[in-house]
């Protein structure tokens, strides 16, 4: 999946297919969301739930949080 190049991360991702062409640009822009994202090797990751306005969980307000 990834390797760590000192403290920088690096995606090394396969896939099982060739992708057929009306998935390459999803695929890019997956490729750009990893892109942003910071991996810190000294942070754990969790999961966590956020309640929302209506104090109900929602898939939608679901993410990971990195905690120390």
């Amino acid at each position: 999946m990834g390797t760590w190049n000192e403290e920088n991360w690096s995606w090394n991702l396969t896939w099982r297919k060739p992708w057929f062409e009306w998935e390459k640009n999803e695929v890019y822009e997956f490729h750009a969301l990893l892109e942003k994202t910071i991996i810190r090797r000294e942070v754990l990751d969790s999961w966590e739930w956020v309640i929302n306005a209506s104090n109900m969980f929602s898939i939608g307000q679901f993410y990971i949080h990195g905690t120390p």
